[in-house]
């Protein structure tokens, strides 16, 4: 029978004495007669049942070392097979949403808010969670618009914007941040920094190193919100930019790469283009500043 195996091999886990004196009282319990109209093992159910009903409460109970032993083993099978279990629980995947160089994509969320993603941009998050939490991870630039619900969370490397329902640009690329507002109200966390914004409102945040020290820095401006993602259009516009910034951004709309043969650290532009046409665009950002090109397969030489 089971019970009698059972009973044998918790025998043989236990300290000599102990399962001498245990054998003597099942030696004892197999003389007894068992109720009447009941099997042995009716009763032994009935018995093991009656025990777990009336076990006493309230009282302390003192362990031997060996049964703290045991105590302690059957805690350390149950953490492992917790772990066990765990292991082969299906994990949520996230989604990953990328738009390459030379390309902007939107797309559509499980809550059929939206976002534009500029080149060179990727987003990821969790559409299982969506319904209680709607988070994001982003890298690059990107134009959202939110449906109201739940909190609508956009995490990238310097920060974070929080928002119910509203319309808003992030750009976070490398050591600049800028979070414009269209429509509605948006909260901004930047470096620990936290600010409010309204549509028509922007926020600046550069981040660099002078030596050892920090110089963060935050600057309110306002803005056109019909000005706000215009980079959906093509358009591509920039204020006393760093020109390293903005070959960047043609680097990232033509997928192509431009190289200086000068020094460019120090040049400022400010102006606009467009990424349907790559020669114009080029044109645009380089000839008012003395500068000349020349292509060569999908690589720009600026001398």
């Amino acid at each position: 029978m089971k019970e009698e195996k059972y009973i044998s091999e918790y025998l043989k886990q236990l300290p000599a004495q102990e399962a001498s004196s245990l054998e003597q009282t099942f030696v004892h319990l197999e003389h007894l007669d068992t109720p009447k109209a009941k099997t042995k093992h009716q009763a032994w159910e009935e018995i093991s049942a009656n025990i777990e009903t009336n076990k006493p409460k309230g009282k302390t109970i003192s362990f031997s070392p060996s049964t703290k032993k045991r105590l302690w083993l059957s805690i350390a099978a149950a953490a492992v097979l917790i772990i066990a279990i765990y292991q082969f629980i299906p994990k949520p995947e996230a989604t990953i949403i990328e738009s390459p160089a030379g390309n902007t994509l939107v797309q559509i969320l499980p809550d059929e808010s939206s976002v534009a993603l500029n080149a060179e941009t990727k987003i990821e998050y969790f559409e299982s969670k969506w319904h209680r939490k709607r988070e994001i991870q982003l890298t690059g630039e990107a134009f959202f618009n939110v449906k109201e619900g739940v909190p609508f969370i956009v995490n990238f490397p310097n920060g974070q914007v929080e928002v119910l329902g509203t319309s808003f640009n992030i750009y976070a690329r490398e050591d600049k941040t800028v979070v414009s507002c269209a429509t509605g109200i948006v909260r901004v966390t930047l470096d620990d920094q936290e600010t409010v914004l309204i549509g028509g409102k922007e926020v600046t945040f550069t981040k660099s190193k002078n030596g050892m020290t920090n110089l963060n820095k935050m600057r309110m401006t306002d803005v056109w919100p019909n000005e706000v993602g215009r980079w959906q259009n093509g358009e591509h516009y920039f204020s006393s930019a760093k020109l390293s910034s903005v070959i960047a951004s043609l680097e990232r709309q033509f997928n192509i790469q431009i190289t200086s043969q000068s020094d460019l650290s120090e040049r400022f532009y400010s102006g606009y283009f467009s990424n349907n046409n790559l020669e114009e665009a080029l044109k645009l950002v380089f000839v008012p500043m003395g500068l000349s090109y020349r292509i060569e397969g999908n690589k720009v030489i600026v001398e």
